[in-house]
């Protein structure tokens, strides 16, 4: 169940996660929607998998066979068009075709990338799950 202020904590966390590079292991994309998750519910997931390198976050994601079953784990899943503002979201963020979980932010979505944020429009979101 969501937090009383949860609406409040969301803002303050995206603006803080604005200038905050992507780290692997430490503010990858499963980590910055984990703890937005977590700040929201006071359920704290973000542990449940352990990776300090890109190379390991890989291995990793190949073997739990993507970002979506970890999400999966935690979380209901959504029908993309009923996710709501602090759901987690999952997109394709690069020309390569790798996807990220990131957070629906009302009409658009935002993700951990470089050296901030990314953010996308709702249709390019391809799967969601609630966070309640």
């Amino acid at each position: 169940m969501r937090v009383n202020n949860w609406a409040e904590i969301l803002t303050d966390y995206l603006v803080s996660e604005g200038e905050t590079a992507f780290v692997w292991g430490i503010n990858d994309c499963c980590r910055f929607a984990g703890r937005v998750a977590a700040l929201m519910t006071g359920e704290d997931h973000t542990q449940a998998y352990e990776c300090n390198s890109a190379r390991e976050a890989k291995a990793l994601l190949e073997v739990l066979g993507g970002v979506a079953n970890i999400a999966d784990e935690f979380y209901p899943r959504l029908p993309v068009g009923l996710a709501q503002r602090g759901d987690i979201v999952e997109a394709v963020v690069n020309e390569t075709g790798e996807t990220a979980l990131g957070i629906c932010n009302g009409e658009d979505a935002v993700f951990k990338a470089g050296e901030g944020l990314l953010r996308l429009p709702m249709n390019h979101v391809i799967r969601a799950w609630g966070v309640r």
